[in-house]
């Protein structure tokens, strides 16, 4: 089943949206990817796992340096 509704996006989102071909199915997989988010956020929750939004950014530098060492020893190799 399916629901046609309108929407009012800024001209910057609409600028975005202009170059997809299919809008229907680009935004349904953002909103599902967003639910699939907040479901695995509330489980995480339940089984007693605080996440906030700082220990997210921590995470997320801690991963972008290690992955920063990684491309740097593989073009050291590559010299």
């Amino acid at each position: 089943m399916t629901k046609k509704i309108t929407i009012s996006v800024p001209d910057d989102v609409a600028a975005r949206l202009d170059k997809v071909d299919n809008v229907s199915a680009y935004l349904t997989a953002l909103a599902r990817r967003d639910l699939r988010r907040e479901t695995g956020l509330r489980q995480l929750s339940e089984a007693g796992f605080d996440i906030s939004s700082e220990g997210v950014d921590r995470a997320r530098a801690h991963l972008r340096a290690a992955a920063n060492r990684v491309s740097a020893g593989r073009r050291d190799e590559d010299a």
